[in-house]
């Protein structure tokens, strides 16, 4: 295993002087800023009827949090500056000890951002200094410097340099080791008359260039990669030995089309340029509402070997593949606040030919009880890689304006191929509650099981609301669940 470094006790203070300085600044200088501190527990129980080792139980235990501050018009230039800062702390994740019986805790902060900005809406370029990520490129995070200026109303442009930071399950407060990084992107948007006709588009061309010639073993690293059947994806493993790196260049494109309130076009892709040509992720969609009742949707989905380990429903245990998907939906109004939905969808694993289908209907209810209430139920059947399926869905939610209950089951007859026949049962249930206009709570627990496991996990969060900008306002009435 490997876990990230603990803050030394500089960079500590320095990050802490830094926000505190800023913070009691704020009012006196009136400056803009808001912020949130979000702490919180998660913990896990494992229970296997026919376990590997000589333990049937397998428990995690983790404690996390997190730190948001922005400050806007600070100073005569009216610049913005951003701290995003978490950290996770696992009681179960480090390394054995030294007996090798038992698992170290390990600690992961992740610096997100930490950066002063230009913004756009003081003037007709931006620039950032720091470390933060670039949406428009689809760059998670940037050590370095990005400047950027308007080509006109409608039109951006923008070039980047620095380092990409280190990789290991999310970014770290350590320099990169891996990679310097560069790129250049634009971006269109039309906003229309109103938001109900509206143009969005961006695209960036992205390099990488390792640090050094070759990763050492042992070493977590999370880039492209060539395979042993020829193609290329996007590795995320800890090397077993010693890795040739090459340059790692990708184009990104995101286009968001709305011609009318009744249609909607998008678009995303993710090609590989080098080492390989190949496209990683793409995601197309066509969305349009033929009458005042009925509405539907056509979609394809395309992700590579990562992107599907990352995806993949916990009980699929077969190899990481590449995966390609066709969907199409229907929605039918029978009353008002009374929706029938139906849902398709049919796929292919790419490294062995292996295909899935499926067919669900559900029934949506809403503005129940003056719109705090809404609920739905469904059933369906999938015929998955290793098993062919029964599905039965229900949930619920209800809230007022300071209290959110929310309410899923999910309940399975699955025929495996190897002639098992299994029950699982999934049951989640969470409530959120604004304790004041500033502080939230939230607690998860979730129970799924079937004729093998058990596993019971629950969360609790309790986050702070900060700063001198308006607060959201509280929900008045029930989520329109029959877009879920």
């Amino acid at each position: 295993m490997h876990s990230a470094r603990p803050l030394s006790m500089p960079t500590r203070r320095c990050l802490w002087t830094l926000f505190a300085t800023v913070v009691h600044a704020a009012p006196a200088a009136a400056i803009d800023y808001a912020g949130h501190v979000n702490a919180g527990v998660f913990s896990a129980h494992e229970k296997d009827s026919t376990p590997f080792t000589g333990s049937d139980q397998n428990d995690s235990l983790a404690a996390f949090g997190s730190l948001y501050f922005d400050a806007a018009k600070i100073g005569p230039y009216k610049n913005q500056f951003t701290l995003d800062l978490r950290d996770k702390y696992d009681y179960f994740a480090g390394a054995l000890d030294a007996n090798g019986l038992r698992l170290i805790p390990s600690n992961e902060p992740q610096l997100r951002q930490l950066a002063v900005k230009h913004p756009y809406d003081q003037g007709s370029y931006y620039w950032a200094l720091g470390r933060f990520p670039i949406a428009d490129a689809a760059v998670l995070g940037n050590d370095g410097v990005d400047v950027g200026i308007k080509a006109g109303a409608k039109i951006k442009i923008g070039a980047f340099a620095g380092l990409f930071p280190e990789q290991r399950h999310g970014q770290t407060l350590q320099l990169a080791k891996e990679d310097h990084q560069a790129g250049a992107y634009a971006q269109y948007q039309d906003q229309g008359p109103d938001w109900q006709r509206s143009t969005y588009a961006s695209t960036a061309l992205v390099l990488r260039q390792p640090v050094s010639a070759v990763q050492p073993p042992g070493t977590y690293i999370e880039r492209a990669q060539p395979l042993p059947d020829g193609a290329t994806t996007q590795q995320s493993e800890t090397a077993d030995s010693a890795l040739p790196l090459k340059n790692y260049l990708f184009w990104y494109s995101n286009i968001v089309h709305q011609p009318s309130e009744q249609t909607r076009f998008t678009y995303l892709s993710h090609v590989d340029v080098e080492p390989s040509v190949h496209l990683r992720n793409l995601w197309a969609s066509a969305y349009h509402q033929w009458t005042a009742r009925f509405s539907g949707t056509l979609a394809a989905l395309r992700i590579d070997a990562t992107e599907y380990k990352r995806q993949r429903d916990l009980r699929d245990i077969l190899p990481a593949s590449a995966y390609t998907e066709g969907r199409a939906d229907a929605r039918f109004k029978l009353d008002k606040g009374l929706m029938l939905e139906g849902v398709s969808s049919i796929g292919v694993r790419g490294s062995d030919q292996k295909n899935a289908a499926s067919v669900n209907a559900k029934l949506v209810a809403t503005n129940l009880q003056k719109g705090r209430f809404a609920a739905f139920a469904g059933a369906g059947y999938r015929k998955s890689f290793n098993s062919h399926d029964l599905i039965a869905r229900f949930g619920a939610s209800y809230f007022t304006a300071k209290v959110d209950v929310d309410f899923t089951q999910l309940a399975m007859i699955e025929h495996r191929d190897n002639g098992e026949t299994l029950h699982p049962l999934i049951f989640d249930l969470s409530l959120t509650t604004m304790l004041s206009t500033r502080l939230v709570g939230s607690l998860t627990f979730e129970l799924a099981k079937d004729e093998k496991a058990l596993l019971t996990s629950a969360l609790m969060t309790l986050g702070y609301r900060f700063g001198s900008r308006q607060l959201t306002p509280t929900r008045e009435r029930a989520p329109r669940l029959e877009r879920l």
